[in-house]
């Protein structure tokens, strides 16, 4: 009789490897962006207790491109890893802290409701505050905007909850950086939080999607001064994922309110050039007010 072994260790390594590699971030070894939106997912359900709440906080790094600019990119990474260190070892076992992005974090807290995320939020904020990167001799410090969402495992859903996020976190920006901002339908004062995450995202994905367009309008001069050019203005309009268009007083409100407006501003002016540059027909010997 032959028995015949083998040995199964390096593959059974690399499986794991592998499994861990598509869960996490390489640079900073924490949970990826991937896995963060699975454990959030994972909280809603019939199953989730009546009493049970969560929060979610987006730490995003203030001016974050200058450490890159002045430092490089190897200073830059270094950054991340040595505060991803840091936080990680201030939060509970039973979170998550993620790299989301390339200069964001994410942290999923467990049972918390928005008052104590809250708290927890400002305290992530002085830790980053008070924290010391050294690179090359120097000793840097960072700032970080910070938004904190309430989780509801019975009324929320993954696309809710991360859109809330990103705004209270884009308020904490506009509002002045390193600092917090959190949101909730208890705490924000909008009409219906309902709606004004619907038309966020339906904006968000009108910028992704290039589903803006511009409409061209003549104004007809008036007295009789033929020697001027003739004028038009341009008109924005934003077409629904059905083909249908919206009007600016549809949307624009609330992408003021939401801090989307640059991002709105840009592809106007990127979409108003294109149409000069390329001798649109509505433009030619027109002045563009």
């Amino acid at each position: 009789m032959t028995c015949l072994f083998r040995d199964v260790t390096t593959k059974q390594n690399l499986i794991k490897s592998a499994q861990w590699g598509a869960t996490h971030d390489p640079l900073t070894n924490l949970v990826n962006r991937t896995e963060f939106e699975n454990r959030i997912n994972n909280l809603f359900g019939k199953d989730a207790s009546e009493e049970t709440h969560h929060a979610m906080c987006l730490i995003d790094f203030d001016q974050f491109k200058l450490v890159n600019e002045s430092h490089g990119i190897d200073g830059g990474n270094h950054v991340l890893t040595s505060i991803a260190v840091e936080l990680k070892q201030k939060i509970r076992g039973a979170d998550t802290l993620a790299r989301v992005g390339g200069d964001k974090f994410g942290v999923l807290l467990r049972n918390f409701p928005i008052d104590k995320a809250r708290l927890i939020g400002e305290g992530l904020r002085r830790i980053v505050e008070d924290f010391q990167v050294q690179w090359n001799d120097v000793d840097l410090n960072l700032g970080v905007s910070i938004g904190v969402v309430g989780i509801d495992p019975h009324r929320d859903n993954l696309s809710d909850v991360l859109s809330l996020v990103e705004v209270a976190c884009e308020r904490a920006k506009k509002d002045g950086g390193n600092r917090g901002h959190a949101f909730s339908s208890q705490i924000e004062s909008c009409q219906h939080v309902g709606e004004n995450v619907s038309r966020i995202r339906e904006i968000q994905s009108a910028l992704q999607s290039d589903r803006f367009e511009l409409h061209f309008q003549h104004i007809d001069l008036i007295g009789g001064e033929s020697h001027r050019p003739s004028t038009c203005e341009l008109l924005l309009r934003m077409k629904g994922v059905d083909g249908d268009l919206s009007s600016p007083r549809e949307f624009l409100v609330a992408a003021k309110r939401y801090q989307l407006m640059p991002a709105i501003d840009r592809w106007v002016t990127k979409a108003g050039i294109d149409a000069l540059r390329m001798n649109h027909p509505a433009l030619k010997g027109m002045d563009i007010v």
